[in-house]
């Protein structure tokens, strides 16, 4: 019955730990997303400004 007791425990520690390191990598998940929008809306605004200094290149 000990063993059987000590078995549960052991379960439930890892089901915790498991759950620990769910929650931490969405939060990662979350950072990287973050992360890529914000290069995302720098790489377009880099593009519409050199789109603009290559046309004004051309104008003159």
């Amino acid at each position: 019955m000990q063993q059987a007791s000590e078995g549960t425990n052991a379960v439930s520690d890892n089901i915790s730990s498991v759950s620990e390191a769910t929650a931490a990598t969405g939060q990662a998940a979350g950072g990287v997303l973050e992360s890529v929008r914000t290069l995302s809306k720098l790489s377009a605004d880099l593009r519409h400004d050199v789109d603009q200094f290559v046309s004004q290149l051309r104008a003159a």
